[in-house]
């Protein structure tokens, strides 16, 4: 089974799927309705007050290109936030990001893999709203998977921490046997 782009094994079930909290969606959404705002307003003011006959014919061309330049950073912050991903199941955790918009970065953490589980809370919204980063650190080549912005942090590393006490259990000898 395949899962954004990454196949999830048959022996594998998937326990959590988690993005960023929906506030950082919204902070994305009114920086870039902030940002129109502000230059559409400047925009309009220097038009209306400065009597400057050559501005006043690029104007047009100007806000045609700011709403150009405008929704594509609006768009890539949206498909951004929504395409980077964490993936819990009972035998790893899968780490998807998009640095760009045609670039992709997998990461995998096997649960036997698994040291320790920080979790980081900053800031007045993020203790009200209930979101912080955890930071998983490995012995692995890759030292440490940090979630980032993450809902109802403590509850997914208690999920995380029991989902390596199962494994543990189940895969006493060390070793994966799985009939397909």
């Amino acid at each position: 089974m395949a899962y954004l782009g990454f196949e999830i094994k048959p022996q594998e079930k998937i326990k959590l799927v988690i993005r960023s909290h929906w506030f950082i969606l919204l902070s994305i959404i009114l920086k870039f309705f902030f940002i129109l705002f502000i230059v559409l307003s400047g925009l309009y003011l220097i038009a209306r007050y400065f009597n400057l006959t050559l501005l006043n014919n690029l104007i047009p061309i100007i806000n045609s290109t700011f709403l150009l330049f405008w929704w594509l950073g609006l768009f890539h912050g949206l498909t951004d936030y929504y395409l980077d991903v964490w993936i819990v199941t009972d035998h790893r955790v899968l780490d998807i990001r998009h640095t760009g918009l045609f670039n992709r970065d997998i990461s995998e953490l096997r649960l036997s893999k698994i040291q320790d589980i920080t979790m980081k809370t900053k800031g007045i919204f993020a203790i009200f709203l209930d979101y912080g980063d955890l930071i998983i650190q490995t012995a692995a080549e890759e030292k440490e998977f940090k979630f980032e912005s993450i809902s109802r942090p403590e509850e997914i590393k208690n999920l995380i921490l029991n989902a390596y006490d199962d494994y543990a259990r189940e895969h006493s000898n060390g070793k994966e046997n799985h009939s397909i």
